[in-house]
């Protein structure tokens, strides 16, 4: 029955290595996990639509997150500090670009540098016709991308949306 998880509820829990959230909870608040160091892994359930700032920042045992299609806003520096992190995994890219990113270090791309859709790496991208706006940050420091493909129908494309994306040659 909890819906929330709520400011700093396990904050500098080093020992706490996983985490279970249940289907019923809607929201992280802000600086839930931070600095449980030992945190090495968690599942973010579908009910789950907030992710506020500083929630797993200095998490550093953590090596990959699954993003929930229900997420719409994570928080700035969410994932600051996260340099044990490695991949992001989604299951819908539409989704994904429906996120409000507060900062770049919101978005855990940003240490994990690597995207995965469905469980396959996401190198060539090709962002779906009908797609009108890339949010901020939406693909900041994603290494792993090699081309992206925006239709016309993208009228916007906000602030650092591909900054860092070191590998992106077309």
């Amino acid at each position: 029955s909890v819906t929330s998880i709520g400011s700093s509820a396990f904050y500098e829990c080093s020992s706490l290595t996983s985490v279970e959230i249940p289907n019923s909870v809607t929201s992280i608040g802000e600086w839930a996990f931070y600095d449980c160091s030992g945190l090495a892994s968690v599942e973010i359930p579908n009910s789950v639509t907030s992710i506020g700032s500083y929630a797993f920042c200095g998490c550093s045992a953590l090596t990959s997150v699954i993003i929930p299609n229900s997420v719409t806003s994570i928080g700035g520096a969410a994932f600051n500090f996260c340099g044990g992190l490695k991949e992001v995994h989604i299951s819908d890219l539409s989704a994904w670009y429906g996120i409000d990113f507060e900062s770049s270090s919101a978005n855990p791309l940003y240490y994990a540098h690597n995207l995965y859709l469905n469980g396959e790496l996401v190198t060539d991208l090709v962002i779906p016709d009908g797609i009108t706006e890339i949010k901020d940050y939406v693909f900041s420091k994603c290494s792993g991308l090699t081309s992206v493909e925006i239709p016309n129908s993208v009228t916007s494309i906000g602030s650092y949306a591909f900054s860092g994306c070191d590998a992106l040659t077309s």
